[in-house]
């Protein structure tokens, strides 16, 4: 299933309480038009919340060190035990994060990949920020759009993107960066989607449209990220 969100023809308010309340009405307007419930009762995001977001550079940075990540974890989890897989892919991913100088930008849980004291979860955990990485890439303004399909469709997109250009200079200079107001648009919607999906877990009857809740998860860390004043998107909260 393809659902395309966009808010490019949406109007701008700038970081007040009335422009997230208008943020918030037309996010739930558009989660009702593709089906999936809203619920009044949740909150705006922080009127302040744009004053918070990361550089371009910043964004780019960790975009890289989770696609290098990402790129092992698949690896790792189709090793099967070998352990000549493993090394030859760890020896990749160090080259690529030594190149683009991202190595201070990785983990722990991405960290614990390279030294080998990863456990099963947490392979699967930054496989999955893949999806995080998709983000990021729209919030550079490397893809146009953030549709929702199958897991792992765009997985080898994101690395594709990312990782061609051989230095984060070279990155930046492709990238468009998204203005705060759209990238706090999208934040919001996916807020609000993700509450849907947590909400269904407990009330079945709960409306999601056919998202994957994993997808809306991970979409939202990565655009929750770009806000939240710590570096490691794994303790960011991701409250609903």
């Amino acid at each position: 299933m393809r659902i395309t969100v966009s808010f490019r023809l949406f109007g701008r308010g700038g970081g007040s309480d009335r422009a997230a309340r208008m943020r918030k009405r037309r996010s739930n307007a558009a989660l009702r038009a593709i089906g999936v419930d809203t619920a009044n009762e949740l909150p705006p995001l922080p009127a302040d919340l744009g004053d918070r977001m990361k550089s371009a550079e910043e964004i780019a940075k960790r975009a890289v060190a989770c696609a290098c990540a990402a790129d092992l974890a698949e690896a790792v989890s189709g090793a099967d035990g070998d352990g000549g897989v493993y090394e030859s892919a760890r020896e990749d991913a160090a080259r690529t994060v030594c190149g683009y100088g991202v190595g201070d930008r990785l983990l722990e849980k991405e960290l614990s990949l390279f030294d080998g004291k990863y456990t099963d979860g947490d392979a699967a955990d930054v496989l999955w920020t893949r999806e995080s990485c998709w983000a990021l890439c729209w919030a550079l303004g490397l893809i146009s759009e953030l549709s929702m399909r199958e897991p792992y469709e765009q997985c080898g997109d994101a690395a594709d993107l990312i990782l061609g250009c051989g230095t984060i200079d070279e990155l930046l200079e492709i990238c468009v960066p998204r203005s705060v107001d759209e990238i706090l648009d999208m934040l919001d919607f996916y807020y609000r989607l993700h509450w849907a999906c947590v909400d269904k877990t407990m009330h079945p009857k709960t409306r999601t449209g056919k998202v994957d809740p994993d997808v809306v998860c991970e979409r939202r860390r990565g655009l929750q990220w770009i806000f939240d004043a710590g570096e490691d998107w794994f303790l960011t909260p991701l409250d609903t």
